[in-house]
C-alpha cells in the first residue's frame, strides 16, 4: 500500500536519511539509490525535490546556516556584561557550533567542487559580518576603541577557525589570545 505524506515532510525525509548516509559513508561514497532505498521511495521522487546528491548537501548546509545564524543571533543578543564577556559569549558559541557539527564541516569540504564555497568559508563569512554587526553594542560595554573593526574581527574569526579546525579545542587558549590582544 502506498503511503502519501506531506511534500515537506517527505523532502525532511530524504534530506535526514542524505545526512545519515553522508555520516556513514561519505559523501563521494553516498549514491541517490542509496538515498532513496533508506526512504523507502522512488528515484523521480528524489529528483522531484532535489537537482543531485550535490543539491541535497547544499540544502543540508543552507539550513546548517540558519541555524548557526539564528543562534549566533540570539547569544548575541542575551549575552551581557562587558566587552570581554560578550566576545568571549560569542567566540565560545562560534566554536562549539564548529564542534557539534564537526561531521558535515568536514563532508562539507570533503565535497566542495568549487560550485558552491565550502561550509567553512560560508562559516567564517558569516561570523565576521555577525561580529562586526554586534561591535557597535561593544562600545556601551567597555571596548577597546580598533582602528580596524572589519579585518580585526576577520583575522580573529579565520585564525581561530583554522587553529580550531587544526585541533586546538581547548576554549581557555582562545580566551587568553582574545586577552592579550585586547589587553582584557
Amino acid at each position: 500500500m502506498r503511503i502519501t505524506k506531506d511534500a515537506q515532510e517527505r523532502k525532511k525525509e530524504i534530506l535526514n536519511a542524505a545526512s545519515e548516509l553522508f555520516l556513514q559513508n561519505g559523501f563521494k561514497n553516498t549514491s541517490v539509490d542509496m538515498i532513496v532505498k533508506k526512504v523507502n521511495v522512488a528515484k523521480g521522487l528524489f529528483y522531484y525535490y532535489f537537482e543531485s546528491k550535490e543539491s541535497v548537501l547544499k540544502n543540508l548546509e543552507d539550513s546548517f546556516m540558519e541555524q548557526f545564524e539564528e543562534g549566533l543571533y540570539k547569544k548575541m543578543e542575551e549575552e551581557k556584561g562587558t566587552f570581554r564577556d560578550k566576545l568571549s559569549g560569542f567566540i565560545g558559541y562560534y566554536l562549539r557550533f564548529i564542534e557539534e557539527n564537526f561531521t558535515l564541516i568536514t563532508i562539507s569540504s570533503q565535497a566542495s567542487t568549487g560550485k558552491y564555497p565550502d561550509l567553512v568559508t560560508r562559516l567564517k563569512e558569516s561570523a565576521k559580518k555577525s561580529a562586526f554587526r554586534f561591535t557597535k553594542n561593544f562600545t556601551d560595554s567597555g571596548a577597546p576603541k580598533l582602528s580596524y573593526p572589519s579585518e580585526t574581527f576577520t583575522v580573529l574569526v579565520s585564525g581561530f577557525s583554522d587553529l580550531y579546525l587544526s585541533g586546538v579545542r581547548d576554549e581557555k587558549i582562545y580566551l587568553t589570545i582574545l586577552s592579550d590582544i585586547f589587553g582584557l
